[in-house]
């Protein structure tokens, strides 16, 4: 018998001194390989830790036949080799082969090229990417060109970018990298459209794996699962074309920059840190404990800025002196709690390096080996532990544990006070903030979304408040006065009838039904630098099905828009300080602007599911001005812009 053969052989080699204890050396392999036929998968494993003997019989072929025959009967998978059933199992057990077709066509990886959709914005002032979204569905390559452009959820997409399933899936998917990478890097194609170079994958797929931790960070552990897939599948990407590109060095180059000097942590060296941590998944060269200092050093000076916009009273005494000493249980306590997002967002990363991406003592060949084994896919276990670190650092109550998630020695509290105050002094000097930055005015931060004309954001599901910022500015030199851009909310009922304005005569809703659900902030500017904002803060759950959408809308107050300079809104939600999109008016000619006097910015409006709403940038010239309630010229244009929508 072929299994009692390999199970005699594996004996052999585990050597007779290796007692497997008194009743299981008295059996013969065939008996042995038979009584491991009898007990699940998850206890042959246990067995197998127990002594060298049992390892080596829980490697039989036979045994694992026999375990997939009972376990999966169903199963299609077959063996070549008799050391594939343990393989076949794995596979069965973690449920992957039944995962790798396309949602669309049902084609396998065999028989298309998969990938995941992905969604970008393109920052309409640096013609940079700055927003890249995998979704979580696999779709093949050639449905998209057969004309497919949403996902299974209705969404629409913007690419496919080819996974790394195997050897012959990534050979085949190669010719689709060039021209995607015009897509994701744009900034980057060369004269006559050529391709960027392919270290852009460096930045992209990195940017890509963040955004996901992102969504994580924002979603909890209901998004654990698909996340890790989503976030596996993209690290076995990006060692895929760094091997295949020859990419190791320069991944390290950029690791060696960061690291070796401080004047190249800063963020115009280093716009984002969530970019720069991937790498270390990369490097043979560098680790999260040799760079965890520097990194999380930098994390903390960038910090600053936004543990003071939540508590803008902690400026005083971040102020001091770190030398003074002492433990200020306040700034500890409050600086935490403003900082929380980004730190957990680290935490994210942290514990993917160490349980999936370089595992202490692991090469990357060995890293390799584990993701090819289930086709870039993890594990059930691997699953489990994930899911409970996930919740450890979204519970993270203080800085102690986030210095214990993330492996680092702790840091008392005196330590930790001194450092803060230090970052203070960096951040100032860094000009992260300035000695009289006002820390109330200081935007919510993440990973926000810049709307194009015309597009799209779908607002986290059962979000129960927003808050809607018009920005803009003017130039002096045309009077000499303020040029304020007056906002204004216009509410509709299901049957798209105008019921009411919040604006800055009238900054609370009145109806009865929703009144102080929607608050106007009254007017602020700062003309030291010629600019303005007014504030929107929306308590989406106390609308009722009385109100089915909104639309925020600009008016200028004496002049026309020409006299407004660079107007965008800011959506973020107040209760998580996270950014969710933003839109900027500038396709429109100054022509035009120079015979409007008001424009409708964008629609806030219900789903089709239940606690959802949708953000459409509009972008719509119009006339009409909210002093007096002058409404009725943007009414019409809404009216008119809805109707084209049905089109």
């Amino acid at each position: 018998m072929r299994g009692s053969h390999d199970a005699s052989d594996n004996l052999r080699t585990a050597g007779l001194s290796c007692s497997m204890g008194p009743y299981f050396d008295s059996l013969p392999p065939d008996a042995l390989a038979a009584i491991l036929g009898l007990v699940s998968g998850q206890d042959v494993a246990a067995l197998s830790c127990t002594c060298r003997g049992l390892r080596a019989a829980g490697e039989d072929g036979e045994v694992w036949r026999v375990l997939l025959q009972r376990a999966f009967p169903a199963s299609r998978l077959s063996a070549s080799r008799l050391a594939d059933w343990k393989h076949a199992f794995l596979l069965e057990a973690n449920d992957i082969v039944g995962d790798l077709h396309c949602c669309h066509t049902k084609a396998s990886y065999q028989e298309a090229v998969l990938g995941l959709p992905v969604r970008f914005t393109v920052n309409p002032r640096t013609g940079v990417v700055d927003y890249i979204e995998a979704d979580m569905d696999l779709l093949s390559l050639e449905a998209v060109q057969a004309g497919v452009t949403k996902t299974t959820a209705n969404d629409a997409f913007d690419a496919l970018l080819p996974l790394y399933i195997d050897a012959d899936h990534f050979q085949r998917a190669l010719p689709a990298y060039p021209a995607l990478l015009r897509k994701l890097a744009p900034e980057q194609v060369g004269r006559g459209g050529k391709a960027p170079p392919p270290q852009a994958w460096l930045e992209v797929l990195p940017k890509m794996m963040n955004t996901t931790l992102v969504l994580l960070c924002d979603k909890g552990l209901g998004l654990s699962e698909r996340a890790l897939h989503t976030y596996c599948s993209l690290h076995r990407l990006l060692l895929a074309l760094i091997e295949h590109y020859d990419l190791f060095e320069a991944a390290h180059q950029r690791l060696d920059a960061f690291l070796s000097r401080p004047a190249n942590r800063v963020k115009s060296a280093c716009p984002s840190l969530g970019v720069l941590v991937p790498l270390l998944s990369v490097s043979s060269k560098h680790t999260w404990p040799t760079a965890a200092r520097a990194i999380v050093g930098e994390s903390f000076d960038r910090h600053i800025l936004w543990m003071c916009q939540k508590n803008p009273g902690l400026a005083e005494t971040l102020a001091k002196n770190p030398k003074a000493g002492g433990v200020d249980e306040e700034l500890l306590t409050k600086g935490f709690e403003g900082a929380s997002v980004s730190l957990r967002l680290l935490a994210f990363h942290v514990v993917f390096l160490r349980q999936v991406a370089r595992p202490p003592g692991t090469t990357l060949d060995q890293v390799m080996d584990s993701y090819d084994a289930l086709y870039g896919r993890p594990g059930a276990a691997l699953q489990r532990r994930f899911k409970a670190s996930i919740r450890q650092i979204l519970e993270m109550p203080n800085w102690g544990a986030f210095f214990a998630t993330c492996g680092l020695p702790v840091v008392n509290k005196a330590e930790m006070t001194a450092w803060l105050r230090t970052s203070w002094a960096n951040s100032l000097r860094k000009g992260y903030h300035k000695k009289d930055t006002d820390f109330s005015r200081v935007q919510a931060r993440g990973v926000s979304k810049i709307l194009l004309k015309g597009q799209q954001y779908s607002a986290p599901k059962n979000i129960k408040r927003i808050q809607v910022t018009a920005h803009w500015n003017y130039s002096r030199a045309t009077g000499g006065y303020i040029k304020w851009l007056d906002t204004s909310c216009l509410l509709f009922n299901p049957g798209q009838r105008f019921t009411e304005a919040v604006d800055w005569e009238h900054t609370i809703s009145a109806a009865t039904q929703h009144r102080g659900a929607i608050t106007h902030s009254g007017m602020m500017d700062n003309q030291d630098d010629c600019s303005g904002s007014q504030i929107f803060d929306i308590d989406l759950s106390r609308l009722g099905p009385q109100i089915h959408e909104m639309f925020i809308a600009g008016s200028a107050w004496t002049d026309m828009l020409i006299d407004i300079r660079q107007p965008f809104l800011s959506i973020v939600d107040p209760d998580t300080k996270m950014a969710l999109c933003e839109y900027h008016l500038e396709d429109q000619s100054r022509a035009d602007l120079r015979h409007h006097k008001s424009v409708i910015l964008c629609r806030v409006a219900r789903g089709a599911a239940p606690g959802q709403w949708q953000v459409t940038a509009v972008g719509m010239l119009s006339q009409g001005m909210a002093l007096r309630g002058r409404y009725q010229p943007m009414v019409d244009s809404i009216a008119a812009w809805t109707a084209a929508q049905r089109c």
